[in-house]
């Protein structure tokens, strides 16, 4: 019979395998390892014809208000920015077709906030067309 470390180095190597592989996959992480970006490849890889559609499908939390902006209680939704030039709301998200988009990132309100001014509590999503 072999000695007690001979097998229980192996077993102990197996598990610890398993164990990362199981953490790996369990993160939540999308395709592209970050929740604050949508890629062509994952975008290309659905069938939304609209950008609020994707968005509402693949990162919802872009589109979830955070609270009021001010004392006086006013919510201040999602800023869209349409290759730099900022369109308005989450709602005109429906006008850009998915075949048109490059790449889509969202800023904290804090990014936001600090790239683009005021006004800007609950974030902003950049649409990135193909050009």
């Amino acid at each position: 019979m072999p000695p007690l470390r001979a097998v229980a180095r192996p077993l102990l190597l197996a598990a610890l395998a398993v164990m990362l592989t199981a953490c790996g996959t369990a993160t939540g992480r999308r395709a592209t390892g970050r929740s604050d970006l949508l890629t062509r490849t994952e975008i290309a890889a659905q069938h939304w014809s609209d950008a609020f559609s994707l968005v509402e499908a693949l990162r919802p939390r872009w589109l979830s208000m955070r609270g009021p902006d001010s004392i006086q209680g006013e919510e201040v939704p999602v800023q869209v920015y349409l290759d730099g030039s900022r369109l308005g709301g989450a709602a005109l998200l429906r006008t850009i077709p998915v075949q048109d988009i490059q790449r889509m990132e969202f800023l904290s309100g804090v990014e936001a906030s600090s790239r683009y001014g005021v006004g800007h509590t609950n974030g902003a999503i950049l649409v990135y067309t193909r050009t």
